[in-house]
């Protein structure tokens, strides 16, 4: 391997800050070009090595050895000739002559989606109720578990929320049922219940998705009112609810299932300390909970997760403090975590956790980027 190569277009891409991918071919007769990101000659076999830039970076994102679709060259460049001199030049003048080009780009990020690994129903005939349903992580949640077969019975406070979900459960074969409903106002909570009682629906699977917070900064502007919300919201509401619920369950000797999800502000700070707060305390409350419920075969498990966005094309966005995959989470994957924790097939042993979903982003610091390639 030509490792001189190698370093001249790292540094010469990082000079002339492109911000498209650098496209280094693996056939000996080709040379690299830095400045155009092209290849230079007949490519055999068409396979490349695509470096992008990352910001001040430059990242290896993969490479295929020609003639051999599939297999990872175990070397990150083969090269015969070197750089030209004047191609760097063209580089550095492009930059001068341009500045646009030092611009930060704007980085899309493609979801590639994994074959499904299951085509059988792990969640047939169980009643599932999920609070705050409406948009993003709840109503993924919702969908996800009618693939499953799941009965799904969900509350949001917006009439227009639970229609729109309720249009989009219609194509499972499985009964749904919407309810305009406040969790924070214990009046809600017993209006709800009372109803599903009377319909004879008995819960298997409970999901605290509801959240509330406030984007009040800090102890200086404290606004005791806005800390009252937030754990009548994320923490009374929901704790009530699982009171009764689970004295249903116990009634009916169900091995049921609860799960709350938290955040990753339980553990790391956010600068909205009543969030975080409330958070911390549903984490414990977890705990907790799993210990008083064990020996009636009821499973109390939580969702910790990190930046979850999908934009309307349904790919993530770019998120450079993810370290995996460099991007937000795409709600779905919040859905499939809280089917793993609703099936008895996977987790009948699991309770008290608490399973981060982040994409390491509570990992992240001022030193994560020596690990960039």
């Amino acid at each position: 391997m030509n490792r001189r190569v190698f370093q001249l277009a790292r540094i010469s891409a990082q000079r002339c800050r492109l911000s498209g991918p650098i496209h280094t071919c693996g056939v000996p007769h080709c040379v690299i070009s830095a400045s155009i990101g092209q290849c230079h000659g007949d490519c055999e076999g068409g396979a490349h090595a695509h470096i992008e830039r990352d910001h001040r970076r430059v990242r290896l994102t993969g490479y295929r050895r020609p003639g051999r679709a599939g297999t990872t060259h175990p070397f990150l460049l083969i090269a015969k000739r070197k750089l030209k001199l004047k191609t760097r030049l063209r580089a550095g003048l492009t930059a001068l002559v341009d500045p646009g080009i030092l611009k930060r780009p704007v980085i899309h990020i493609r979801e590639r989606e994994p074959s499904p690994a299951f085509d059988n129903l792990l969640l047939a005939g169980k009643n599932v109720l999920i609070t705050g349903a409406g948009r993003n992580i709840g109503r993924s949640i919702a969908t996800e578990m009618a693939s499953q077969g799941a009965n799904i019975f969900y509350t949001d406070i917006e009439r227009n929320s639970c229609e729109k979900l309720q249009q989009e459960l219609a194509s499972y074969p499985v009964h749904s049922k919407g309810f305009v409903s406040d969790i924070s106002k214990t009046q809600d909570i017993d209006s709800l219940y009372d109803t599903l009682s009377k319909d004879n629906v008995y819960i298997d699977t409970l999901i605290h998705n509801v959240g509330i917070h406030f984007t009040t900064i800090g102890i200086r502007n404290l606004d005791l009112n806005e800390w009252n919300k937030t754990f009548q919201g994320n923490v009374f509401g929901p704790l009530y609810l699982t009171k009764k619920i689970s004295e249903a369950m116990k009634v009916r000797q169900t091995d049921g299932s609860i799960i709350f999800l938290s955040s990753i502000h339980q553990w790391t700070i956010r600068s909205i300390p009543s969030y975080s707060a409330s958070k911390a305390a549903v984490g414990m409350i977890i705990k907790e909970l799993a210990a008083e419920l064990a020996p009636f075969g009821i499973r109390v498990n939580g969702i910790a997760p990190g930046f979850v966005l999908e934009q309307e094309t349904g790919d993530p966005k770019y998120y450079e403090r993810a370290l995996l995959h460099r991007s937000s989470i795409n709600p779905r994957y919040i859905g499939r975590a809280a089917v793993y924790l609703a099936s008895g097939y996977f987790s009948r042993f699991t309770t008290g956790t608490v399973l981060k979903i982040d994409g390491g982003l509570s990992l992240y610091s001022a030193h994560s980027d020596r690990y960039l390639p």
